[in-house]
């Protein structure tokens, strides 16, 4: 089976959640047989130095084609785009000619029988697919793009961000609405976004395909050479749902490190500006750092708080399989069926917050059956060459 893999960005190095979704799922289709191909744009946000010697974890692809596109926002354009069209400026910033070119001579070279889209942002170059390519259209959903921009425009307090941020959920969501009708099969990524299809009236072929992880290569070292609780988050640090929940706990820090005094508090990631250079009592700010899986294991809790945006938490599957308390919200556990105070803890208020903690602190080895059982569950539910083997699977059934 031949597969064309369109991505908005090159899913590498394995920082965030998107390139690891992107990388695992490819790298488990290519374990189960598939001659996998990548077609993806290097963006001016997520640059990748691709040279003749390719890094490790693209070694599964068959080829790799990389069109460089300049992705910053620019105001003048976005302004423009309020007047004198109705079309989503978040999907128009993708629309290049040069990725045209470019996969009309692969379709033309090459006789595909899937091509996976990865996000809604590559959906403008489906009628390009049809017209040069029997191949069946996949959509691969990483989040409902519109939900994010509508969750943000209900938690902000400025009216004008309000009202744009309604505008580009709106427009994004017209936009998904239309495209719905193109696709051969729909892959969410979690049941809660499955329903969410249906209500919005998708009437297409779905399957769930979670995120999958390489489960063997995450071994924790059970660090524990230090005297204090290490509580940590790692994420995008300008992406607005992050910062929104970081805004949120940060702001009861000082109040939480008082009632925990021997609890430090270690943040990670990539772009974080200046906003969080601060004198707060027991805060320790990384950046980006080499790596995310020795920052989390270095962490006896990941704090994940998290209340916008759709889709599945990767770093919370990470922090689990490394044995890891992770706490975060409904939101934050959306796609994850975890149980709370047995593989997971699960707070929606800063009360709830705080009683999560307490139960670490004082409750007899409940940090390590917590961990152990978090790392059972992830084994058992999100290894990413059984879930690539189920998809493959589904494409044969719909090439039949």
């Amino acid at each position: 089976m031949k597969i064309l893999q369109l991505c908005k960005k090159v899913p590498y190095p394995l920082k965030d959640g998107e390139s690891v979704a992107i990388y695992t799922l490819s790298k488990g289709l290519a374990n189960s047989g598939c001659e996998i191909s990548l077609l993806a744009f290097n963006t001016s946000k997520h640059y990748v130095e691709l040279g003749d010697v390719l890094p490790n974890q693209l070694s599964h692809y068959s080829t790799i084609n990389a069109i460089s596109l300049d992705t910053r926002i620019s105001y003048w354009s976005a302004f423009m785009n309020l007047w004198n069209t109705d079309k989503s400026y978040n999907i128009e910033r993708f629309v290049s000619d040069a990725f045209t070119l470019k996969l009309k001579e692969l379709l033309t070279m090459t006789d595909y029988d899937i091509i996976q889209l990865e996000t809604l942002y590559m959906a403008p170059y489906i009628n390009i697919i049809r017209k040069h390519s029997r191949a069946k259209v996949i959509m691969r959903s990483h989040n409902i793009e519109s939900e994010i921009w509508f969750n943000l425009a209900s938690k902000t307090r400025s009216p004008l961000k309000s009202w744009y941020f309604n505008l580009c959920g709106s427009r994004l969501d017209q936009y998904e609405k239309q495209v719905y009708a193109d696709y051969d099969l729909l892959l969410p990524i979690t049941a809660m976004d499955s329903a969410k299809y249906r209500n919005n009236g998708f009437k297409g072929k779905k399957y769930i395909v979670p995120i999958g992880l390489e489960v063997e290569k995450y071994i924790t070292t059970n660090q524990k050479n230090h005297d204090k609780i290490r509580m940590g988050y790692i994420g995008s640090l300008d992406w607005k749902p992050n910062i929104e929940g970081l805004d949120w706990f940060l702001n009861d820090w000082e109040k939480i490190s008082l009632i925990f005094p021997n609890l430090e508090f270690h943040l990670a990631g990539r772009n974080p500006g200046d906003r969080y250079q601060t004198s707060i009592p027991n805060f320790i700010m990384h950046g980006e750092v080499e790596s995310a899986i020795k920052f989390i294991d270095s962490l006896d809790i990941l704090l994940v708080p998290l209340f916008s945006g759709s889709g599945m938490r990767v770093k919370i599957l990470e922090g689990m399989l490394l044995s890891k308390v992770v706490i975060s919200t409904p939101k934050g556990f959306e796609g994850i069926d975890i149980s709370h105070n047995e593989n997971a803890l699960c707070y929606e208020s800063l009360e709830d917050l705080i009683q999560c903690l307490e139960n670490c602190y004082n409750t007899h080895d409940f940090k390590e059956n917590l961990g152990k059982n978090a790392r059972n569950y992830i084994i058992n539910k999100f290894d990413y060459n059984r879930i690539a083997h189920r998809l493959q699977e589904t494409y044969k059934s719909i090439l039949e």
